[in-house]
C-alpha cells in the first residue's frame, strides 16, 4: 500500500483502500511511519476517499494522508470482532485529518459505518464540520441512546450541521432514542418563539430527505408507530421533507442487556 500512495499521490480523484491486513500502518511509533507522518503522502487532487474493513491500528493511514481537494470521506470499520474499547477516540481522528487537509469548511459528504462510538466525541466531530451536506450512519452504536443528537447536540440549526440536507440512519439499535431524531428535525426549523406542540415551523432549513432504519427483528416483535409520527407527518406536510422509518417491526428487547450478535439477519 506504501508504494501505491507513492505511485498515485499526483493524479487520482477517487482512491479506495481496503485496510483488513496488518501493515506498516499498523505500528505508528516505528521511525518510518513517523517519518511520514511529517513529510504526509500529499494527494492534491483526491476528491473521494473510502477506507473499508479499518481497523482502529489501520485507521493511522489517516495520519500520513493530506487530501486538501477532499469533499467525500467515508470509513466502514471492521465490526467481527471490533474492540470498543480501541474505538474510542476515532472521531477525534477522523477531525484531525480532516483539519490537517484544511477541509474542515469544505467536506461534503460523511459516511461512517460499523463500529461503537462515544456520542460526545460524534457530536463534537459533525460540530466542526459545518459544510457536511449528506450524513450517512450505518449500523452505529454509541454508549447512549442518543447519539449525536438530542441533548449531546446544539440543537440551532444555524450551528449544527447547518447545511444538511440527507441524513441517513440505516440499520438502528431498537433501542436507539427515536425522539432524539425527532427533536433535531424540529428544532431546526423553529425558533425560540415558535410553538413546539403545534409544529409550527418559523425558520427555513437545508435538510430534505431523512432515511431511518432498524435492523430486523429477530426475537420478539414489536410494531412501531414512528412513521406516521405527528411531527414527522408535520414536516412532509408543510415543509415537503421526505422522512422514511423502516421497518415497521423490531425487536422490543434487542440489545436491552446485551450487545447485539452481528452474525444476526439484519437489513
Amino acid at each position: 500500500m506504501h508504494d501505491l500512495l507513492r505511485h498515485c499521490c499526483q493524479s487520482v480523484e477517487s482512491l479506495t483502500l481496503d485496510l483488513s491486513a496488518e501493515g506498516f500502518f499498523d505500528e505508528p511509533y516505528a521511525p518510518a511511519f513517523l517519518d511520514l507522518t511529517r513529510s504526509k503522502f500529499r494527494l492534491p487532487g483526491l476528491h473521494a476517499l473510502t477506507l473499508q474493513k479499518a481497523t482502529p491500528k489501520g485507521l493511522n493511514i489517516l495520519e500520513v494522508l493530506h487530501a486538501p481537494g477532499l469533499v467525500s470521506l467515508a470509513i466502514q470499520l471492521e465490526h467481527n470482532p471490533f474492540n470498543e474499547t480501541e474505538a474510542e477516540g476515532l472521531p477525534p481522528k477522523f477531525l484531525s485529518f480532516i483539519i490537517e487537509s484544511q477541509r474542515q469548511k469544505a467536506l461534503r459528504s460523511l459516511s461512517i459505518s460499523e463500529g461503537s462510538f462515544n456520542a460526545r466525541e460524534m457530536a463534537e466531530l459533525l460540530f466542526n464540520l459545518p459544510s457536511l451536506s449528506h450524513l450517512s450512519l450505518d449500523n452505529v452504536q454509541f454508549n447512549d441512546g442518543q447519539g449525536p443528537f438530542g441533548k449531546r447536540a446544539d440543537m440551532d440549526g444555524t450551528n449544527y450541521l447547518p447545511k444538511l440536507e440527507v441524513l441517513e440512519l440505516r440499520r438502528l439499535s431498537p433501542n436507539f432514542d427515536f425522539e432524539a431524531i425527532n427533536e433535531f428535525m424540529l428544532c431546526r426549523r423553529q425558533s425560540d418563539n415558535a410553538s413546539r406542540y403545534g409544529y409550527t415551523f418559523d425558520r427555513p432549513d437545508t435538510l430534505r430527505e431523512v432515511i431511518i432504519t432498524f435492523r430486523k427483528a429477530t426475537r420478539l416483535k414489536k410494531e412501531h408507530k414512528y412513521d406516521d409520527d405527528a411531527a414527522i407527518n408535520a414536516l412532509r406536510r408543510s415543509c415537503g421533507m421526505v422522512v422514511t422509518v423502516s421497518p415497521r417491526e423490531y425487536d422490543e428487547d434487542y440489545e436491552a442487556n446485551v450487545r447485539p450478535d452481528w452474525n444476526d439477519d439484519i437489513y
